[in-house]
């Protein structure tokens, strides 16, 4: 994910560089709440770089309270997504068992590689690998395999 790379940068500027630190949070708490953002893990990821910038020794940049005089919306946006995360988790776990029950292998492959695309985009970047390497039992197409490890390979590039 694009925005997911550039939130790992600001955050990398929060840490090394805190003139720029007020800067990077806004930024990155306005990427981190655009559409297509799943990955509520990054929202603290980003405070507790924050915080630990701005008790820094020899550092003075203003605290959290004043640069972000009201995180409502950021808390209320990482509630938000983890019920649609939970909540799409379990329907898309509901839909492999059903599969699996029936035997039907393209629907599993399909299915585990719905998982792994779910985990890869809320951040649980080894659960991603896992599914996306069990949809290989399933593949029937050297299309199929290729698939799979382009998405692996994608996945290891950004974790």
């Amino acid at each position: 994910m694009p925005g997911r790379t550039a939130i790992d940068r600001l955050i990398h500027v929060i840490v090394h560089c805190p003139t720029l630190a007020p800067q990077a949070l806004t930024r990155a708490l306005k990427l981190l709440t655009a559409p297509g953002q799943r990955d509520t893990g990054l929202y603290s990821t980003l405070l507790s770089a924050y915080e630990s910038t701005s008790i820094a020794p020899g550092c003075s940049i203003p605290p959290l309270q004043q640069v972000v005089p009201d995180t409502t919306p950021y808390t209320s946006w990482a509630e938000a997504m983890d019920a649609r995360n939970q909540s799409e988790r379990i329907k898309l776990e509901v839909e492999l068992k059903t599969y699996t029950n029936n035997m039907i292998k393209e629907s599993i492959r399909m299915a585990h590689r719905d998982l792994g695309s779910f985990y890869r985009s809320v951040g649980a970047f080894d659960l991603s690998v896992r599914h996306y390497t069990k949809s290989r039992e399933f593949c029937t197409t050297s299309q199929h395999v290729l698939e799979m490890c382009l998405s692996v390979l994608e996945v290891r590039l950004v974790s």
